[in-house]
């Protein structure tokens, strides 16, 4: 695995423990939303991949992806988080709100999975 196989592959499943984890689900192969590949295939499709054309324009798989996000921010404002815990998610979830690439959505995930991390099952 080259280094940016490497990048791809841990951008993608930090984004399935994030929602897995916001969500409270095992990755199952029964809601996509929650599989590594959501990110995996935004990022290839803003790189200009030929390999996710199939599904569809970017701005699509982003939009899609975003909405995702942000609902799995909401469900974790609904945990029993220390103030200091809810401060950063909701920084994050207005970072989150206003995203333009899949760079600022994986910002944010990562630094909420880092402050989530209490939560992992």
């Amino acid at each position: 695995m080259n280094e940016n196989e490497q990048v791809l592959y841990n951008d993608g499943m930090t984004y399935q423990v994030y929602m897995t984890r916001a969500f409270r689900k095992h990755y199952d192969g029964s809601n996509l939303k929650l599989h590594s590949s959501a990110m995996s295939n935004l990022v290839l499709s803003e790189s200009g991949s030929s390999n996710v054309k199939h599904l569809g324009k970017t701005e699509k798989l982003f939009a899609k992806v975003k909405k995702d996000v942000l609902q799995a921010a909401d469900k974790f404002l609904k945990f029993k988080l220390t103030d200091v815990e809810r401060a950063i998610i909701e920084q994050e979830r207005s970072n989150l709100s206003n995203a333009f690439n899949s760079y600022s959505l994986r910002t944010s995930i990562r630094r909420i999975v880092e402050v989530t991390d209490r939560f992992k099952f």
